[in-house]
């Protein structure tokens, strides 16, 4: 059963990565922006994550997802992830400033309008179990944990696995295969 659940979630996961690019191929007018595609990355990346359990905390509340960048990121993201559900749990969207960050979130997006700001922010979400996910080069050597690159016109990911142990957060193998791995410089 636990085998047939893996190759379900990863041709779940496959299907979600390869629509949106077929259809940007097939009918350009009907493509989806970029910003729509990241939402959608972002979803299928909650869906092979495992967060650590917490004593007195249901698993049925909301997954929030920060969003830190301009309005137009925050609104677009809530559009895509608007009624949309990860193991039963509702996903709600909401905008978060460098000083709130350290509230119960279980993803944060930084976009890349919010350089200034990612360093500290991460800084204080480390070792928390909160999943990091960027759009600027180097967020994964700044010890963020997923981030978006575009190559050749296609959005592509890497992970840094070491941030992602450090917050007690399991990936998927199936994701991790999909994505370059990074890390981070040596200090």
């Amino acid at each position: 059963m636990k085998r047939y659940r893996s190759l379900l979630a990863a041709a779940c996961l496959l299907l979600g990565l390869a629509v949106p690019l077929l259809m940007a191929q097939r009918r350009p007018e009907s493509a989806p922006t970029e910003l729509e595609s990241k939402a959608l990355f972002i979803f299928y990346f909650a869906t092979f994550v495992d967060w650590p359990k917490v004593p007195g905390e249901g698993e049925t509340g909301p997954l929030t997802v920060g969003v830190m960048g301009r309005e137009e990121l925050v609104e677009g993201l809530r559009r895509v992830l608007n009624n949309r559900t990860v193991r039963g749990r509702p996903i709600v969207v909401q905008p978060v400033d460098a000083d709130a960050v350290a509230e119960r979130l279980d993803i944060i997006f930084f976009g890349r309008d919010a350089p200034a700001s990612q360093g500290a922010a991460l800084t204080r979400l480390a070792g928390s179990p909160v999943l990091t996910v960027g759009e600027t080069e180097g967020f994964c050597q700044r010890g963020g944990m997923i981030n978006f690159y575009i190559n050749e016109g296609r959005i592509f990911f890497e992970i840094n696995p070491a941030a992602t142990e450090r917050a007690k957060l399991k990936l998927s193998s199936r994701l991790l295969s999909l994505a370059r791995l990074v890390g981070e410089p040596v200090r």
